[in-house]
Order: C-alpha cells, then sequence, then structure tokens
C-alpha cells in the first residue's frame, strides 16, 4: 500500500540555515493565473535575492486541506520530495525553494529561472511558486485553436514522451498527464508540471500503486479494477492526450449526457477507443497500442521507435535545438495573455485557513533552498541587501494607480521602459512605464530625495504606482525637446555661449544630487530636455541608474563583514579611503561611459567621479556636435565593443577644426572631466571655480571673434562704433546671426564683470 508515517522527516540532500531561508514577504502577489479545487494559481514577484524581481507562479494550498486523510498527506509530502529530484531534467519544472506557515505549504519551483511555470490545481493545497510558463497551458491554446496538426501534436508528444520516459528513470510514476498540466514556455516547448499525485516507487522489482487517482479522461484501466498498477498508466494517458489533441475529443466520447466522472471511467474500461477515420494508419496504428487495455501489451519504453515520430531526432529535441511548432505571441515577460481570461481577471483574494496545531509536524523537514540560492543568497547580501541602501523607506510595492489616470500620448521608449503623458487633476505629467521585473526601488528612492523639493533643472517627482505588472513613476512633464535632438537636427552645433548657459545649469543639478548622498549614474544628452522651444533652460530626468553614495562608515562596516563573516573577495567593495567608491551591477550608456564601468564584465565601479567623466562627455557632445570617442557626426553606427576599446584605451577625437575653433579655457574643462585616472579626474568643485565657467559674455565675444579672425578692438566699441562694427560685418550672414543671438540673448545668462 501507498502509507508512511504521517510524523516522518522528509528527506531532503540541501538543508538551508535559518538565514538563507525565504517567506511570503518576499514575494508579491500580482494576478490570479488559476483557479482549482483548493485553491488558487498567483503570479508574483520575488523581493530580493538572485532572482529579485523575477517572476513565479504562487500556486496555493492550505494545510487544513492537505492533511484530511492520510493518502492527501502522503501526495503532499511526496510531491515535494519528488520536486527537489527532478532538478535539471528536461521539460520539467526544477525545484528552487521550500518553506511552509502554520496553516500553509509553499514550494518554489522554476527551470534554470527562465520562466514561471503555471500549474492547475486538482487535489493539493499549497504555494507553489514555479515557473512562469507565459505561452499558458495546452488547454487554453487548444480552446484558442480547435485542434492542432499532426506535425504540432508529434513534437509535443515527443517532448512529453523524454519529460516522462526521465521520471520513469528515476523511479517516479507521475499519474496525471492533462492538458491542463502541460504549458508552453515563451519558444513554445512544453512544460510539465503538478507533481502532486506523483510517486516514487520503492527499488523492488514488483513495486505497484494502488491508490484511486488522477482526471477521469486520462485514467488508465487498471487503475479503474483495482489490483495495484505501474509506470504502464502514464503511457496510456499520453496515448488519451494525444487523441486529444489530434481530434480536440476524447478517444471514449460521451453517449448524449452521460458524462459524469462515473461515465466515463466507465466507458474507459468497457468500450474500446473510438478514433476519427480521418487519422492516417500510422497515427491510428500508434493510438491503439497506447490505448491498450493490457498493460504488458501497451507501448511503453519502446515508444520512440514507433513511425509516429518519424522524422524526430531526439537528441536535437533533448537539446532544444529543434524548433517549437508554436511560438506564443508575447508582449512582454510577465504577459498572462495566454492563460484563460476566466482566472487572470479574478481578485486578488485567498480564503481564510484554519491553524492545525500538529500541521508542522506532519510536514517536518518541508524548507527547502536550490543550491545555486544557497550561494546566492550569501552573494546577495553582499551585492544587493548591503549596496542597496535607502535614505527613504523603499516603495517596493507602488499602491494601485487611481482609476482616473490615463496614458496620453507616447512621448519616448528606451531598453527599460516607456514613457507617456497623462492628465491628472486637470494637469499635465510625465509617467515613465517600466515592466516589474525591470523596477528599480533605488530609482524613486533617489527621485524623493532629488526631484522632490522644486530644483529649477530636476524634472520634479509626483508619485509612483502598480498598474497591473508594470510600474508607473509619475513625474513633472517636460515639454521641450531632448538636446540630443536639437544637436541632431541643428546645421551648427552649439556655440560656447549657449554651452556655458546649459552646462551651468547641468553641474548645479548634479551638485544638487550628489548634496544629496546619490549619483544620478546615466547623465547623457538624452536625459536633458529643454522647458520649452524659445530659452535655453534644461531640466534633468531619468533616475533610473541612480545610487546612494554609501557613508565611510557603511562602507568600513560592509568591510569588516565581508571580511570575517561572508570571506567575500576584497574587489566586491573596493571602496577607497578618500572618497566614496563601490562596486554595483554595471548599468550606462557607452557612448557616455567611463573606463572604470568597463573594466569588469560583472560589475563596475561607482563614485562622484562617475557623474564628472558623463559631464564632460556632454560638454564635449554639446560643443563638437557627438560623443568623445566618435570620429565625427557622420560617424552614427559604431558597434559597442569598437566604443569600449577607444574609451579604455583610446583618446577623445580632437582631430577636426571645431576643436581647434574651441578656448583653450573649454578644452582644459573637458579633458580635465574626461580623465581616465579617477584620482586625477576633475572634482564638482574644481568644475564649479573652473576658468571657463568664469568667462563673461564679454570674454566671450573675444573668444568668438579670434575664431572667425575678426578685429579685436571690435569688442571695445561702443554704441556707434558697434553699429559701425555690425555693418561691416552683415554681409557674413553666419557671424552677423550669431552675434545677434549673442547681442539679444546670452546678456541674460552672464552678468558683464
Amino acid at each position: 500500500m501507498e502509507s508512511s508515517s504521517p510524523e516522518s522527516k522528509l528527506y531532503t540532500k540541501c538543508n538551508a540555515i535559518d538565514e538563507q531561508k525565504v517567506g511570503l514577504a518576499h514575494f508579491t502577489s500580482l494576478r490570479v493565473l488559476g483557479v482549482g479545487a483548493y485553491g488558487k494559481v498567483y503570479l508574483v514577484r520575488k523581493n530580493g535575492g538572485n532572482d529579485d524581481r523575477q517572476l513565479y507562479a504562487m500556486k496555493v494550498i492550505r494545510k487544513d486541506k492537505a492533511t484530511r486523510d492520510k493518502t492527501t498527506i502522503e501526495h503532499t509530502r511526496s510531491e515535494r520530495q519528488v520536486l527537489e529530484d527532478i532538478q535539471k531534467a528536461p521539460f520539467l519544472v526544477s525545484l528552487h525553494y521550500a518553506f511552509q506557515t502554520d496553516s500553509r505549504l509553499y514550494l518554489v519551483l522554476g527551470k534554470w529561472l527562465l520562466f514561471l511555470l503555471f500549474g492547475v490545481i486538482q487535489n493539493m493545497i499549497s504555494y507553489f511558486l514555479e515557473e512562469y510558463a507565459s505561452g499558458g497551458d495546452l488547454f487554453t491554446n487548444l480552446g484558442k485553436q480547435g485542434q492542432f496538426s499532426q506535425e504540432t501534436v508529434k513534437v509535443y508528444i515527443a517532448e512529453l514522451v523524454l519529460a516522462i520516459e526521465h521520471l520513469h528513470k528515476m523511479g517516479i510514476i507521475y499519474r496525471d498527464i492533462k492538458l491542463e498540466n502541460i504549458l508552453l514556455d515563451s519558444e513554445g516547448h512544453i512544460l510539465l508540471t503538478d507533481f502532486d499525485l506523483s510517486k516514487r516507487f520503492s527499488s523492488h522489482p514488483e513495486h505497484r500503486a494502488y491508490t484511486v487517482c488522477g482526471t477521469p479522461e486520462y485514467i488508465a484501466p487498471e487503475i479503474i479494477r483495482g489490483g495495484g498498477y505501474g509506470y504502464a498508466v502514464d503511457w496510456w494517458s499520453i496515448g488519451a492526450l494525444t487523441c486529444e489533441l489530434l481530434t480536440n475529443t476524447s478517444p471514449f466520447p460521451a453517449e448524449e449526457e452521460n458524462n459524469s466522472p462515473s461515465d466515463i471511467l466507465r466507458r474507459i474500461d468497457e468500450m474500446d477507443p473510438v478514433l476519427p477515420s480521418t487519422l492516417d494508419e500510422t497515427t491510428r496504428d500508434f493510438l491503439l497500442k497506447m490505448l491498450n487495455k493490457d498493460p504488458e501489451k501497451r507501448l511503453s519504453e519502446h515508444v520512440k521507435k514507433h513511425a509516429f515520430f518519424y522524422g524526430i531526432d531526439w537528441t536535437d529535441l533533448k537539446n532544444k535545438k529543434q524548433e517549437a511548432p508554436f511560438k506564443p505571441i508575447l508582449h512582454d515577460g510577465d504577459d498572462s495573455q495566454n492563460f484563460s481570461e476566466e482566472f487572470t481577471n479574478q481578485p486578488l483574494l485567498d480564503s481564510p485557513a484554519e491553524v492545525l496545531h500538529n500541521a508542522n509536524s506532519l510536514f517536518r523537514g518541508y524548507s527547502y533552498v536550490a543550491p545555486q540560492h544557497l550561494c546566492g543568497r550569501l552573494a546577495t547580501k553582499r551585492l544587493a541587501t548591503f549596496p542597496v541602501a535607502y535614505l527613504n523607506k523603499p516603495i517596493s510595492d507602488p499602491p494601485s494607480a487611481p482609476e482616473t489616470l490615463f496614458l496620453g500620448r507616447l512621448i519616448s521608449s528606451g531598453s527599460s521602459g516607456t514613457c507617456c503623458t497623462t492628465i491628472y487633476n486637470n494637469q499635465t505629467y510625465a509617467v515613465k512605464i517600466i515592466p516589474d521585473t525591470k523596477y528599480r526601488p533605488s530609482e524613486v528612492d533617489a527621485l524623493i530625495s532629488c526631484a522632490h523639493d522644486d530644483h529649477k533643472s530636476i524634472a520634479q517627482y509626483v508619485a509612483t504606482y502598480r498598474n497591473g505588472s508594470d510600474i508607473w513613476i509619475v513625474q513633472e512633464y517636460v515639454p521641450g525637446d531632448e538636446v540630443a535632438e536639437r544637436i541632431t537636427n541643428r546645421e551648427y552645433n552649439f556655440d560656447e555661449v549657449k554651452c556655458r548657459a546649459m552646462f551651468k545649469q547641468l553641474i548645479d543639478a548634479v551638485k544638487h544630487i550628489h548634496e544629496k548622498r546619490f549619483i544620478h549614474g546615466d547623465l547623457k544628452l538624452e536625459n536633458i530636455i529643454f522647458t520649452d522651444d524659445e530659452t535655453d533652460q534644461i531640466k534633468l530626468v531619468d533616475f533610473g541608474a541612480a545610487r546612494q553614495v554609501y557613508s565611510m562608515q557603511s562602507k568600513h562596516l560592509l568591510l569588516l563583514l565581508s571580511n570575517i563573516y561572508y570571506n567575500i573577495p576584497h574587489y566586491i567593495f573596493s571602496y577607497t579611503s578618500n572618497r566614496s567608491m563601490w562596486n554595483d551591477v554595471p548599468r550606462y550608456t557607452i557612448d557616455y561611459a567611463p573606463p572604470e564601468a568597463l573594466q569588469h564584465a560583472e560589475y563596475a565601479t561607482y563614485s562622484a567621479s562617475f557623474d564628472i567623466w558623463c559631464l564632460g562627455a556632454i560638454l564635449y557632445s554639446m560643443f563638437m556636435g557627438h560623443t568623445p570617442f566618435r570620429r565625427e557626426r557622420a560617424e552614427r553606427y559604431v558597434d559597442a565593443a569598437t566604443l569600449k576599446q577607444r574609451i579604455l584605451h583610446g583618446e577623445i577625437f580632437t582631430c577636426a577644426d571645431r576643436w581647434n575653433e574651441a578656448s583653450s579655457e573649454l578644452r582644459n574643462l573637458i579633458g580635465s572631466c574626461l580623465e581616465k585616472d579617477i584620482t586625477k579626474r576633475a572634482t564638482m568643485q574644481e568644475i564649479l571655480l573652473h576658468p571657463w565657467l568664469k568667462i563673461n559674455a564679454r570674454q566671450a565675444y573675444f573668444n568668438l571673434s579670434r575664431a572667425f579672425d575678426i578685429d579685436e578692438d571690435f569688442l571695445g566699441y561702443e554704441n556707434s562704433k558697434n553699429k559701425r562694427a555690425r555693418k561691416r560685418f552683415k554681409d557674413k550672414s553666419r557671424l552677423y546671426k550669431l552675434l545677434l543671438y549673442y547681442t539679444q540673448n546670452s546678456l541674460r545668462h552672464f552678468k558683464i564683470e
């Protein structure tokens, strides 16, 4: 009989200490993916750890339901054990975590952290966190397509055969093959889930199972008849599934209204399979051999040799080198459109569960952490938990967006998300829309600290909301063009006076950010926007790469912990004694990235000097019309590897007449900011005191006159002499327009000394 002591402890090869375990607080529910007899399946997001922001499916199983009888207890415990045993198997989920509370059990399943798997609950009640198979289940996809072609079915069934074959080799019988338990990942390959009815056989050659279980339409006749059964029941279920995929009907169809579970089981036990005449002989032969009522004569371990699988390269299929017949249409990694709306539209509610006094003893040893997370959890403390500190209370789970907040026109789109306008409370705002998997609470932390106090050169922060699986960051709407767009569309680049006016505003904004103990981390022309089309007023946007600058005290504590407790290599926290510096995940725009961001593939070195380099690249770009390590404006298509080598080992491009026209002060400031040696790079204080920023309008005119070979005494003319000078040069249209612009605009930005 299938029984064991309900108080016996589960066997696990990988035990976790308390500091490495996870709990409900590590997951945030996003939406319902499925509903079964005893609970729901939720799409959830992981909070923290080396799989931070990863999406999983949380399958809910309550202890008060799972402990109603010994059989259910055994199934619950067996599933937990089986899932640990099938790590990294083809087309099967693998276990990441397991834990429990007083009222519920939790399992976290995954497929090498690629996608989350969703399974419909049948006879269990536990929280399962599985790989999110964004393609949906075959039941939903079959309903959408009607029926699959024979070539499609052949690939799906072949993948299922490999999955079941692997289980049987491990001594595991599955016992619940059905459409709802077979999911498609984003590439269209199957994933088998829901191991609540699985059982590991003993090593005895006459192993048998006796429990009557499974889904009626797929149950083998020997289960119905009693007397015990073996692995052959899984091959029967594959035969029934194959018929359903090919014909969209059961091989034992209902007789009028007689379709109760008992009627279905009676037909399976007494009737021969009913197969449509449209099926070819090879397919009919395959189905009849799979649906042989005698398990000894049923096609089983030799199934792969049947002609039905002609053309299948089993090695390529196992390695997923064969293209899947159907690739689900996805809009994003957390897309759930391929799951039934019957479930995804349900509210995120969970029913209360009774707390049992002896439930924990029934599931002793249930907790589990996969080996990749045992070291990963410690690494997380090194690279995520400690370095990602917050000056404000982190908004890890933002509130839902107000119903009156509607998106307007698209402003821009990038690798991290999109930006749209919105009208809220009769005012226009900008909304940055980020997929949940890419959201970083540290961005909002920086916005609250740096963009919440009406700084004139920083777009102000308003609020953060959640809308489905997206995060909405609402900010001040800046209606003008990006500086990059203005430069691209201009025949001429910005002159020194215009560059100076804009650069002063920019360094004032960056100085403000640094004073708040943050760095921006992604300063570039695309993140600087004009407030309108008339003036040179600008605002800085996009704090997606912002980081907090740590105090020396906290850094010394990190070094102490890393050396004493975690045994972390020194390079992980390579702080210096005279400036705030730390390593973190690389985030940069290659054209503006400093050398310290490119020296290591795994991490980048950050400090306030990171922003200083970016300021130098921006100033160069505004004056020259292209970024420092591109050869000219026309060199737009340069691969990242080439730019990386130029930044690390080359020099900025100065072989141009435009560079020679620059004042010595401007060239010196750019060079000081773009110093590769971080210890020699200009500081913010040195920039603020730099002579180029002290040049007044009169001196700027003098520099311009030298560039255009104008009489040096021109700038000394007053009133009438000025008019004569202007008349003298009015035939030089470009110069005339420049000087006229200076007279009308530049004196507003600079004090004449």
